[in-house]
């Protein structure tokens, strides 16, 4: 388990080294489309399949529902709606991207009473005594259940809070409501946390959960408990030297202690894509700019975007070795907002070369706009050999239709 889990990188390489080795399969297919035209994106289905087969032998009893709103790429959904048990939507809009035979959870913090109309709609989330009221009173037979906000313990030196739900009062209003009305809930929803990497935290993070639980009247009449998703990309595990298995094990072990019977179910979207995308951009520009150098690129931020806690990094396709130095990877703008990364590198770049950059497969698709750049062209590899899935006037084709 922990090869596959960590690989064979050595934790005392440079990031470029690591990335070049964890990411070999990506890179060896991005140096074969030499000729393709950047900027454009490639997706490895093949680790992504790996890394939900990897899931399920850490965690074989637990039910995995697919986050869509994580990977706005119809191929790929379809292809990962057989490896889950569900697909997760938030609104009408992301349940059309999906296959109509594919299972569908929603949850969102509003009803999209549009999504009811759906057959394979399985189960569905509310978020407070008012959607509640709202569910009920539609007689829907759906499965049903609710988030939960409650308070779940410090991560590293911040105090972390769920983001909306139901408190310890509404709860067991909730629960005496649905008991009146004669329908039952059937699950509890936790918001779980983005970037889930400390096993210690996913413990405490559960127990102050069931703690919130056990004060009510649901007590351990629950079937299911559903943990959320937040779990940490792959390569990002691995370089904090984090073993997947032992972050589920502490995840889910207050659950298997306190209520065994209890269908559990998690959402990894992250774990799953983010380490199987990387984006090709070519060099239009190098200013080297005291310690740093500056290398500008053919793609926007307005597509890698650079959220405040965004961790892109970056590989050159070729060239020679030279001494490590400091490089800021920045679009046309030039600006601090434009930094894709920043990471010291141990590879010559020129005008021209060619960069991978990768990590990029999580919530980039979904939050695309045509910025600065042309939407990049999406290709899918597996077995080694990559397809074009969607070209740069479809992409930017699809995104103009959506926005406006």
């Amino acid at each position: 388990m922990a090869h596959e889990e960590c690989g064979l990188i050595g934790r005392d390489e440079s990031t470029e080294d690591h990335l070049r080795e964890w990411c070999a399969d990506l890179l060896t297919v991005a140096r074969a489309m030499d000729g393709a035209a950047t900027p454009f994106i490639v997706f490895s289905l093949d680790r992504m399949k790996r890394n939900l087969a990897l899931l399920r032998r850490c965690l074989p009893e637990a039910r995995l529902h697919f986050p869509v709103k994580c990977l706005y790429v119809r191929a790929l959904l379809h292809q990962v709606q057989e490896h889950v048990d569900a697909l997760d939507v938030q609104s009408e809009w992301e349940a059309s991207l999906c296959d109509p035979s594919a299972p569908l959870s929603f949850h969102s913090p509003w009803l999209d009473e549009r999504i009811f109309k759906r057959s394979n709609l399985a189960q569905v989330s509310v978020n407070s005594l008012h959607q509640a009221q709202r569910l009920i009173a539609a007689d829907s037979t759906l499965k049903w259940g609710c988030r939960v906000a409650t308070s779940i313990g410090r991560q590293t030196d911040k105090q972390v809070r769920s983001k909306f739900g139901l408190n310890v009062d509404e709860l067991e209003q909730l629960w005496g409501f649905a008991r009146r009305a004669g329908r039952q809930v059937s699950f509890l929803h936790h918001h779980g946390s983005s970037r889930l990497a400390e096993p210690s935290f996913a413990n405490a993070m559960v127990r102050n959960f069931l703690a919130d639980i056990a004060r009510t009247s649901f007590g351990t009449d629950i079937g299911e408990l559903n943990l959320g998703g937040g779990i940490d990309g792959a390569y990002e595990l691995h370089r904090r030297g984090v073993q997947l298995s032992n972050l589920l094990d502490a995840l889910v072990s207050p659950v298997r202690a306190t209520l065994p019977d209890c269908q559990i179910v998690i959402e990894p979207g992250r774990f799953v894509t983010e380490d199987a995308g990387i984006a090709v951009v070519t060099v239009r520009e190098v200013r080297p700019i005291g310690d740093v150098t500056d290398v500008v690129v053919d793609l926007s931020t307005g597509f890698l975007i650079p959220l405040p806690a965004a961790r892109f990094r970056f590989a050159v396709l070729g060239g020679a070795t030279v001494a490590p130095g400091l490089v800021r990877l920045v679009d046309g703008t030039c600006s601090d907002a434009g930094v894709i990364s920043t990471q010291v590198i141990g590879t010559k770049v020129e005008v021209g070369s060619r960069i991978a950059v990768t990590n990029i497969g999580a919530y980039t698709t979904s939050c695309a706009g045509p910025f600065h750049s042309e939407m990049p062209e999406l290709w899918i590899t597996t077995d080694g050999r990559a397809h074009c899935v969607l070209d740069a006037a479809t992409q930017e084709g699809n995104c103009r239709a959506t926005l406006y």
